[in-house]
């Protein structure tokens, strides 16, 4: 059975998104884009994975996975049992940052296709890739015309890499 990924964010109805969320059976990822100070938690509750950049996570808290990207630092997640949070940096420094307008959405886009794709593979090791897919994305203005496609990368190189990570 293949596995089904829901993105959801926050520029929708929020009465719809808890509906998706709530009636989705497979892995949520909530974007929490844009952060809102005053949300229903039910959108945590019912979201697999909870991803914000650095400000949205000021502003926002709780899932059961929550991934907080830090642009050319890379991202470090937290799950919901455990005490540990794990950094993953980079896998190489851009040169050159074109427009990071809508590396966050490489990013989702990239982590969902991974999760997807492999889903036997680490946590780690998939927001790694997707790490690598959102810093493609920033050396070209834009923001879908600046995703790389399949043709610009090798995904199946870039979701079988072994990230450095780092226990926080």
């Amino acid at each position: 059975m293949d596995l089904e990924v829901l993105i959801t964010q926050l520029e929708t109805p929020l009465k719809a998104t808890i509906h998706a969320l709530k009636s989705f059976h497979g892995t949520s990822i909530l974007n929490a884009a844009p952060a809102l100070e005053n949300f229903p938690k039910e959108l945590l509750i019912y979201s697999k994975i909870f991803c914000v950049n650095e400000h949205e996570a000021s502003i926002m808290s709780g899932a059961n996975v929550v991934v907080i990207t830090l642009g050319e630092s890379g991202a470090v997640y937290g799950q919901k049992d455990s005490e540990e949070f794990i950094h993953i940096p980079v896998s190489r420094k851009v040169e050159k940052v074109v427009d990071t307008t809508g590396a966050g959405d490489a990013f989702i886009g990239s982590l969902a296709y991974f999760l997807v794709k492999y889903p036997n593979s680490s946590l780690t090791n998939l927001i790694g890739a997707a790490c690598e897919v959102a810093s493609h994305s920033v050396q070209k203005p834009g923001t879908q015309s600046s995703f790389p496609s399949a043709k610009d990368l090798n995904l199946d190189d870039i979701a079988k890499k072994t990230y450095k990570f780092h226990l926080l």
